[in-house]
């Protein structure tokens, strides 16, 4: 079964993962830093050829996970594409349901043994997988479908009570497997979703870092770190104000890049959090900050730093 699958990968994955120098911060460059250099696992060298404390990421890859109505953005015009790997490519959800987990995970894996230091996930923004994910939203982090519909841009209250209906029945499928993650993402029947959670369960197992762009990814996101405690310490996300994004956010503790406007293309939320990443790393390499750990070593999170004995007579 999917769900097994899912399990399967989630065993894999080292719990808990372990970042050393983690934390959730408010999106500014300086937080994006802290995870960056938290979360590499190559050996420290000179900093002058390129590698070394704040290097940017040299090999980042995207991986597009679901079909959209719309091609993904690869570039912005500064540099070049990122090469972009697609996993559920099939119009027919039962033909990609079974394999779609593994599909991810294989996807990251190949990715992963080419040189990709950093993945960007971007997930389509087609209605029945935006509806999947709201629905496991609704039940994992226990919110009422109509708080999670937006009801700007629709054209009218026959086409909000449609899309609420449908995301109640989608709720209505998920909810009975509350008590495994797993099995409610398969409940739902969206290749994309497991994809997703079977991506990022692989990027913890491998070590790579992940950019979040989409509802779909968040909820990938939220499924794998249900299922493996510290899977979401290795992504990052960026705000745009959707309404399912806070509880998801405060549900997983994910690190945030700066906020940005709703309403971009898949890909563009990818990219733009790319070159916040850089620059913060490139501002850390011109004016490095010492509270910041330089290398990724094996520190509790709950170590204290031991108080200083007061000199006396």
């Amino acid at each position: 079964m999917t769900a097994d699958a899912l399990n399967e990968l989630a065993t894999r994955a080292v719990a808990p993962v372990h970042v050393p120098g983690w934390t959730a911060g408010s999106g500014t460059l300086a937080d994006l830093r802290v995870w960056a250099e938290s979360v590499r696992t190559r050996p420290e060298s000179d900093p002058a050829d390129g590698s070394g404390p704040y290097a940017p990421f040299a090999s980042a890859r995207m991986l597009v996970v679901g079909l959209s109505p719309f091609d993904p953005v690869t570039d912005d015009g500064t540099g070049e594409p990122i090469r972009v790997a697609a996993v559920v490519e099939d119009d027919d959800p039962a033909m990609q349901l079974e394999g779609a987990a593994q599909a991810g995970a294989d996807a990251v894996d190949a990715l992963v043994d080419e040189g990709a230091d950093l993945i960007l996930l971007v997930t389509g923004c087609r209605a029945e997988d935006l509806r999947a994910a709201l629905a496991l939203v609704s039940v994992f982090c226990r919110i009422e479908p109509a708080k999670l519909l937006d009801y700007a841009g629709l054209r009218d209250d026959h086409r909000w009570m449609a899309d609420l209906a449908g995301l109640r029945d989608a709720r209505r499928a998920a909810v009975r497997h509350r008590a495994s993650p797993a099995f409610a993402a398969e409940a739902l029947g969206r290749p994309a979703l497991l994809s997703a959670a079977g991506a990022l369960l692989q990027a913890a197992v491998r070590r790579t870092p992940v950019l979040l762009d989409g509802a779909v990814a968040l909820a990938g996101a939220m499924v794998a770190g249900a299922l493996s405690t510290g899977v979401a310490r290795w992504c990052v996300t960026a705000p745009t104000g959707a309404l399912h994004e806070a509880p998801v956010l405060q549900r997983l503790g994910l690190v945030t890049a700066p906020p940005l406007a709703a309403g971009g293309p898949p890909g563009a939320s990818a990219i733009l959090q790319f070159h916040a990443l850089q620059m913060a790393l490139h501002i850390g390499r011109d004016q490095p900050d010492p509270t910041i750990p330089l290398t990724a070593t094996d520190l509790s999170l709950d170590d204290e730093p031991k108080p200083t004995p007061l000199e006396g007579p």
